[in-house]
Order: structure tokens, then sequence, then C-alpha cells
């Protein structure tokens, strides 16, 4: 502000209000009495007078003092001699010429924003100003300009308001925003108008909100999407966290060479079996993870899966896939082309032995190896010759069999086109010994050799009881598991005859020999049928005084391997016999 600051005198008692008295300040701070005049004054006469100086008003209203006294302290005394020009106006000497409250004479006092000049009272404050009272202290404001005292003192204008004659408002260029002015083209606080405040950091460019150079606005805040990992190369784009960080706008992996990150992990996508050549694709049982593909855990010959034997014999049954598979072991002679897998199984006695892929989804071939990987003869197959019927559902399904010597073998299944490759299922039957097994597999409509039933009783049919009283004969056959049926026989209706008189036997003693047949199937080991006279059909011819012999007629078979067993109920060990029997053949047309 603008302004002349002056001590304010006192007022005499004749100084009326209307005259530009002391009574006649602009509002000021002075405190007022009872009649509104300032502190230390009076009204008397509608005049605001100082009674302790006042020579009308001595000590109070119209107590005028003699014409020669003077009144000082409010009591009206004889004047003193003063020297020099000065004069006795009650409060002492004084020089009437500068004296704001005894100026040319004793009680005639300057109004207020006057000054006693060679005794004439003179305005203090000169051109445009106003003199202004700031708590008892005279201020020369020019009110036309001065924000603090904008058309009248003490009257202040808002914070940033600029006073324009004499009138409060925001200079050009700017808008009142609550108690402020602002700029609202550059202010990032009020960008616009007065409701709009930028994000931090952004700045306020003509009245929008806009970030500083190489920064941009993304959810309401300024970033460098250079290097920022939540908008790496635009807003909106993390990167993973953790592993990988923003560098020049491209989220980059923080993995070592050869890894990338899945799930917040540095994965090897070559070898890991959760993230096999691409984050997710995880890699199914029995697979792994190799060069990027789930391959079977099994691919190799090196690594066949080994096959465990249920106790007491039975079928093992395995899924598996060749999908990704190699090409481990090509045969001479065996159109098995296709990518394989490695299945490895122990043989404990020399026995048969069925294998088969009833169930698979494509063309499967199927072939054995001994332990060194060295094919065996007879034992590849392409195609069983089962067709669609029992448990194979499409005739391109693979089956072999044959009898092995103790060891380990290996079987490989894979797909018989090159390059096919798919699910599959895979079958094993092994046929345990019971008693003397004939190795030659029954098929046709023939007979057996002319045979003698030796040896003690190691296991019985479920027709009859008590124990049996021989060794046993062990017979085997294969089945499609279809509705073709077998017929086994030692009737002499059936021209199978015994070779002893069925009464009783010169040779042995006279003992006399019952024959029972059962049989058995490999997948479990359950009894299939059981027979012992043939009972209710004519089993003898007119030469026979007793009703013995066995006959299994139409017998049904399941899958593989089967068992026909010959005993005898009676008459110990010595029991000569011939069977015939009835299996019909599988057209194995591609078995090598």
């Amino acid at each position: 502000m603008s302004a002349t600051l002056l001590a304010l005198g006192a007022c005499d008692g004749g100084t009326p209000a209307g005259d530009g008295g002391a009574g006649a300040m602009d509002s000021g701070s002075m405190g007022t009495d009872g009649g509104g005049c300032p502190a230390g004054e009076t009204m008397c006469g509608g005049s605001c007078v100082d009674t302790s100086g006042s020579t009308q008003h001595c000590g109070g209203c119209d107590q005028a003092c003699a014409a020669t006294e003077v009144c000082s302290a409010g009591t009206c005394r004889a004047p003193m001699m003063c020297e020099g020009g000065l004069v006795d106006c009650g409060a002492g000497c004084t020089d009437t010429g500068f004296d704001d409250d005894h100026c040319g004479s004793c009680g005639a006092a300057c109004p207020f924003g006057q000054g006693c000049n060679d005794g004439t009272c003179e305005d203090v404050c000169g051109g445009s100003e106003t003199a202004c009272d700031f708590d008892g202290v005279l201020t020369c404001v020019d009110t036309s300009t001065d924000p603090s005292s904008c058309g009248a003192c003490g009257n202040a204008c808002a914070l940033g308001e600029a006073c324009v004659g004499g009138t409060c408002g925001c200079p050009g260029g700017t808008t009142m925003c609550g108690a402020s002015c602002v700029d609202t083209a550059t202010n990032p606080l009020f960008c616009g108008d007065c409701d709009t405040a930028c994000p931090t950091g952004a700045l306020c460019d003509s009245g929008a909100c806009t970030c500083a150079a190489g920064l941009d606005l993304c959810d309401d805040t300024c970033v460098n999407t250079d290097v920022d990992n939540t908008h790496c190369g635009g807003c909106g784009n993390p990167c993973a966290t953790p592993g990988e960080t923003c560098v020049a706008g491209a989220c980059v992996s923080a993995c070592g060479v050869g890894t990338v990150l899945c799930g917040g992990t540095c994965t090897n996508l070559s070898v890991d079996d959760t993230h096999c050549g691409s984050c997710g694709n995880a890699c199914g049982t029995g697979t792994s993870c190799d060069l990027g593909r789930c391959r079977p855990d099994n691919d190799l010959f090196a690594d066949a899966t080994t096959l465990s034997w249920p106790s007491g014999g039975g079928e093992i049954s395995v899924t598996g896939t060749t999908v990704n598979a190699a090409r481990d072991g090509l045969v001479a002679d065996c159109e098995a082309n296709g990518p394989n897998v490695w299945y490895r199984f122990t043989l404990t006695e020399r026995q048969p032995v069925w294998v088969d892929t009833a169930g698979s989804s494509y063309d499967t071939a199927v072939f054995l190896t001994d332990a060194t990987g060295t094919p065996l003869r007879g034992w590849c197959n392409d195609d069983c010759g089962c067709g669609s019927t029992g448990d194979f559902s499409r005739p391109t399904e693979s089956c072999s069999w044959g009898v092995l010597d103790a060891g380990t073998y290996y079987v490989s299944v894979g797909g018989y086109v090159a390059g096919s490759s798919g699910a599959f299922a895979l079958h094993v039957q092994r046929l345990p010994r019971v008693g003397r097994l004939f190795e030659s597999r029954m098929v046709g409509d023939d007979y057996t050799g002319r045979e003698r039933l030796e040896g003690t009783s190691s296991t019985d049919g479920t027709c009859y009881s008590p124990a049996m009283s021989s060794g046993e004969d062990q017979y085997w056959f294969v089945s499609c598991g279809d509705a073709r049926e077998q017929t086994f026989s030692v009737c002499p209706a059936d021209d199978s005859a015994f070779f002893f008189d069925p009464h009783w036997d010169i040779e042995y003693d006279g003992r006399v020999f019952d024959p029972v047949m059962y049989s058995r199937a490999a997948t479990d080991g359950a009894e299939v049928a059981c027979n012992d006279d043939n009972v209710g059909v004519d089993c003898y011819d007119t030469s026979d005084r007793m009703n013995l012999g066995a006959r299994l007629a139409d017998v049904g078979a399941e899958r593989g391997l089967n068992t026909v067993i010959l005993d005898s109920r009676t008459g110990g060990s010595g029991m000569r016999y011939r069977m015939r029997f009835v299996v019909p053949e599988i057209d194995v047309s591609t078995r090598r």
C-alpha cells in the first residue's frame, strides 16, 4: 500500500464533528465513550471535546474558563509565562505554529487528516490518498488501488483480488476460485475451471491437463511408459510381476537365457512338465516334457514301463499314448512303422503269453523283443483278425500270442502307418502252469495225442468234491472273446474214447478212472465251465458198463488265453485218454 503514517494528536473542545475534526475520522480502531466520541473525548454541545484542555469545557461540558485562563488537566488556571514565542495552552508552553492541537491559537485543533503548518491546518495526505486510522496511526492510503483498503479504509479484497477504481475484483486473465484469483489456463489445481484439478505431476496447458514431455497420462497419473511396469509401452499394459521389467517400452523377462516367466516363475519350456512348450501346457499322466513337447515317459526302449503281474496270474491292462513319441526300434519284415512306446514284463517259468490292443483309438501294431531288443519271430502283428467283436472295437487293433521261456520281454505298441499316433489300450496275459502243460495251441477240429494222466493233484474244478486224485494235463487256446464257441470231449460217443476199459484196467490193478474237465480264462483266472460224466447227455457207447466220461460242449471263452484242464476224480495217476476238441481259428494274416 502507498501510505504515510502519522501519530494522531488530541482534539480541543471546540472542533465540531461536522467540521472535519477528530469526530470525523475515517473508520479506525479508536474506542469511543458513551456519546460516540473517541476515547479521551466527551460529547459537548454536539462536538467531541477533550475536557482536560478545552477552555470552553474544562473538566466538563460548558465549564468555560475566564478569558485570561487556560485549561490544564481539566482545571482552569492562569497561563504560564513562556519564552521564544511559545504560548501556554494548558498543557505547557507550545508552538501554536506547528501544534496540531493548538494550531494558530490555543484550542484550535486540526481535524483528522490534517497537520499544523505555520499556524494553519493543512492536509497530511496528498493527491488521491485518503487518511486512514489504523490502531491510532494515521495512514495515507490510495483507496482506489490498495487491495487492503479498497474504496474505504480497511475494506480488504480477497486473496488474489485486485483493487481497481475502488472495487475488488480479479485481474485480467484470472478467475475467482474459492478465495483466490487464479489463471485457469495454467493453474494445475484449477485447470480450465474452478472444479478441475490435474493429477499429481500433471501440468495445466491452455486450460487442459497434460503431462510433461516424455510422460503419458495413465489412470490420472503421469507416467513414463518407457520404464513403468504398470503401463509399459502404453497405458494399461502391465508387465508380469515378479520376473518382468519394463525396458524401453517393452516387458523384458528377468529370467535367464532359455527360460521364460510362467505364473511368476522362471521356467524352461523345453523340460517343464507344467509348462511344456508354452505357459500352461501341462503334460498328462505318463508323459513328460522333452524339447518342448509332452512325450510319453516310455518313449524309448531303455525307458520301458515295467508291468507287474497280479497275484496268481490274470491280465495286466494299461492305457497310454504315442502322441509326440519317437520311433524306437525299427523291425525288419514287421510292418509297424509309426511312433511307439515300450513296456516290459518278466516270466519266472515257461508259459503261454498273449498281448492285444483291444479298445485302442487308432490303427496299432505290436511286437515283442527279448531283453537285448532282438525281435521275437512270430510276435509282430498289425490287425488281430477279431474284427469289431467282443472286447475289440475295431478291426485295426492288434494281438499276438505264444509260449515264452522264463525271462524279461519288451512289448512295443505303436502305429501301423508311419507317423500315425494316438491313444491305445494294452492288455498282457500269462497262463500259469497247472500240472503238465501241452505247449501246442489247440485249434481247429482235431484230437490230442494218446496221453497218460500222471502225477498228483495240484488244482480242482468246481463240479466235483472231494479233491481230485490225479495230476492234471493242461491245454490252451486263444479266443476273440466273441460268440464263437469251443467243444472239448473225452466221451467215447464223441469218438475220443478212453484207452482203457471203463470198468477197470488190469494193467493198473483194476483201478477205475473217472475224468473231469474244466476251463479257465487268463483274464482273471476264473473258471468258465466244468463237467463230470456229462450228466443227462449221451457220452457213452454201447460197450460202456459205467457212466464215465466228460464233455465241455459249446463253451464260450474270454478274450485272449484260455485253458482246458483234464483231471481224474478217481483212480489216481495213470489214466490213458485221447481228447477231441473244436476250437475256431483267429485269422491273423499279418502276424510275423
